[in-house]
């Protein structure tokens, strides 16, 4: 079962960092920390691990999440 992601922000691609930590990627995507982490874990929100606990995304896997061009 896929996880239905609602979008706040949009707009100002180029002013995000090429890799967001999971809570630019919360206040990007408009849901709590928790869940970024809880969807990464999951598979379900394209990302990777530095370490045991920190995960990070790559700016151009959520846009295109968010433009709707990839699934997870």
């Amino acid at each position: 079962m896929t996880t239905r992601i609602k979008v706040r922000d949009k707009t100002c691609y180029d002013r995000w960092p090429e890799i967001l930590n999971a809570e630019e990627t919360a206040m990007i995507l408009g849901i709590h920390v928790k869940s970024v982490r809880r969807l990464a874990a999951k598979g379900e929100l394209p990302a990777f691990r530095l370490g045991v606990k920190l995960w990070r995304f790559r700016k151009s896997d959520i846009i295109n999440l968010m433009e709707g061009k990839t699934t997870c």
